[in-house]
């Protein structure tokens, strides 16, 4: 979900990032502004050629481009630090191409500029394995069909429902379990759960946890 989706209607968004976590926002932007009738886009960069996204999330993004969902596509896309412009708001630029050389070190790019705003990055890949384990951080690992979102071979941490490690006050939260972790229900299933690696996603999983940590 987006947070204050109303905040991106009329403008055009640039995510940034090549995995579930990009695609799922891409998704859900498009959506919200198809649903408002909006015909602003969004843009969805990645600096590889290539974009490694699950089944799950490449079916649930081609039907939102079915549905007539505005999105654009920037491959080979790397992002540069613009100039401040003329109404003092900071730019990032896109660039994707360049020709060959003009002569005396001169060349001519192909990109876009947004204001940085209107960017939002999802970048990163799972937690660093290595140091959960020597943190003791209970974790399980991929196999079979076990896991949709991440890939066969890589360990999650295992999480209660409000993000307590194995060990008694020790949590983990934001990009640190992203895009999945396993949860351990209530009822003792664990079950693997998408978790975006975005700034506000990050916040509400500090409210749950000062809220679990607050004297019942």
């Amino acid at each position: 979900n987006i947070d204050n989706p109303e905040d991106y209607i009329g403008i055009n968004v640039l995510v940034i990032g090549g995995g579930n976590a990009a695609a799922d926002v891409v998704a859900s932007l498009s959506r919200i502004k198809r649903e408002a009738r909006d015909a602003s886009s969004v843009y969805w960069a990645h600096i590889k050629e290539k974009f490694e996204i699950n089944k799950d999330t490449a079916r649930d993004l081609g039907e939102e481009m079915l549905l007539g969902g505005q999105i654009k596509i920037l491959q080979r896309a790397v992002p540069k630090i613009g100039e401040v412009d003329a109404d003092g708001i900071d730019r990032l630029y896109i660039h994707q191409a360049s020709t060959a050389s003009m002569g005396n070190d001169l060349y001519l790019y192909q990109g876009m500029s947004f204001p940085m705003k209107n960017v939002i990055a999802c970048i990163g890949t799972h937690g660093p394995s290595a140091i959960f384990d020597a943190l003791q951080l209970q974790q399980i690992t991929c196999t079979g069909a076990i896991c949709k979102i991440a890939k066969e071979g890589e360990r999650l941490l295992m999480l209660s429902d409000h993000l307590e490690t194995n060990l008694k006050g020790i949590y983990a939260i934001g990009g640190a379990i992203s895009p999945s972790y396993m949860e351990i229900g209530t009822d003792g299933i664990i079950k693997e759960k998408k978790h975006s690696n975005l700034i506000y996603t990050a916040v509400l999983d500090a409210s749950n946890v000062m809220e679990n940590m607050e004297p019942k």
